[in-house]
Order: structure tokens, then sequence, then C-alpha cells
């Protein structure tokens, strides 16, 4: 029986052994995919600035054309009245 509990524990050793080392890969895998994703999320966050930035002057650029539009559209009114 003795060798029998021996032989158990030294495959339960072995399984804890490569669960450890499983988990030991898996974090560091997770480490790898979390510092991709990171510089991942600053492209886009770099990406949302620049955009915000460009929406802000098609939005300049809009009022510009709707001011610019009321003025033709009055003078063409006054002058063909």
């Amino acid at each position: 029986m003795s060798d029998e509990i021996q032989r158990m524990l030294g495959a339960h050793e072995a399984q804890i052994s490569e669960l450890k080392e499983w988990r030991t890969d898996f974090a560091a895998r997770m480490d790898t995919r979390l510092s991709r994703m990171d510089g991942k999320l600053e492209d886009i966050l770099t990406s949302l600035n620049s955009a915000r930035g460009g929406w802000r002057m098609l939005a300049m650029l809009a009022a510009a054309a709707s001011a610019i539009g009321a003025i033709v559209a009055t003078v063409y009114h006054w002058l063909h009245g």
C-alpha cells in the first residue's frame, strides 16, 4: 500500500508541476496580449483625438458655408426682390 501511495503522490506532484508551468505560461501570454491591447488602445485614442480636431474643422467650415449661403440668398433676394 505504501508503494501505491508513493506512486499516487508522485503522480499528483507531477500534475501540480504541470499546472504551475501552465499557469506561468498562461500569465506570460496574457501579459503579452494585454501589452498589445494597450498599444492598440493608445493608437485608437490618438486617432480619436485627431478626428475630434477634424470634426471641429468640419463644423467650422459648415458654419462658414451656411453663413455665406445666407448672405448670398439675402443679396439675391434683395436684388431680385
